[in-house]
């Protein structure tokens, strides 16, 4: 009785709305929208580039579509327009994925979302990373860098740790007298702690982010209002 009573209000509030979300009404912001909600409630790491990939990229084509009409043919134009704008394959997977994902949570729902999951074809993605910057090529690009992006790729440089592990450490996890960052479990991809050297030009970098940081800052490689650099806007792997 009680969770007919709880039903009961939440459809009465959804006809308050004006709208009911059910398999005949979903759309693919509904979905992607329980793909964010859910890695909030499980506070992915990534929920904030989950977003933005949302709102830049997904959202323009499919937001207003209805889930019961995605299909193969909606899979195979988001691929056509993605790659004309430049997306590599691994880019394209990683969007679609979300797509994917909110089918699988749609589906999972009460009263479900979405009646089917259509399949997802996985793009040939070449993962391997070859070669190094050499000298020439990193003085090339810490000169066009923006200031506040200096430090964090002289460091990336230097240790060859993952951005999204540097721009999350803080200044206490930094020890200029033993010359090390000390990595915690919680940073690393592997949930395995980890030591980074300060050396070469790391430590004159680190010490002129030092200097500019906002009062009271935390975080070493700051953004605005000393939150840590936002990840999308640091693009190494086009940059690079």
């Amino acid at each position: 009785k009680k969770d007919a009573e709880n039903l009961l209000k939440q459809r009465i509030g959804e006809v308050a709305a004006g709208r009911r979300v059910g398999s005949e009404k979903a759309t693919i912001e509904d979905l992607c929208n329980l793909v964010i909600a859910d890695a909030e409630m499980r506070k992915l790491d990534d929920v904030q580039h989950v977003k933005w990939r949302y709102v830049a990229h997904i959202k323009p084509i499919f937001g207003s579509l209805l889930a019961s009409r995605f299909g193969q043919a909606q899979i195979r134009e988001y691929i056509k327009q993605r790659r004309a704008e430049d997306a590599s394959n691994g880019t394209i997977n990683r969007e679609l994925a979300i797509v994917r994902r909110g089918f699988r949570l749609g589906a999972q729902e009460e009263p479900p979302f979405v009646l089917r999951q259509p399949a997802f074809p996985m793009l040939k993605e070449n993962n391997v990373r070859q070669g190094f910057i050499e000298r020439p090529q990193y003085e090339t690009l810490l000169a066009e860098l923006p200031e506040n992006l200096r430090a964090l790729f002289v460091c990336g440089y230097h240790v060859g740790a993952r951005k999204n592990e540097l721009r999350r450490i803080e200044w206490d996890q930094v020890d200029f007298e033993a010359r090390v960052i000390r990595l915690t479990a919680g940073q690393t991809k592997a949930k395995v702690s980890r030591v980074l050297p300060i050396y070469g030009d790391v430590e004159l970098w680190l010490r002129k982010q030092q200097e500019t940081a906002p009062p009271r800052n935390r975080y070493v490689f700051h953004g605005a209002r000393g939150c840590p650099v936002d990840n999308h806007l640091l693009g190494w792997g086009r940059s690079l």
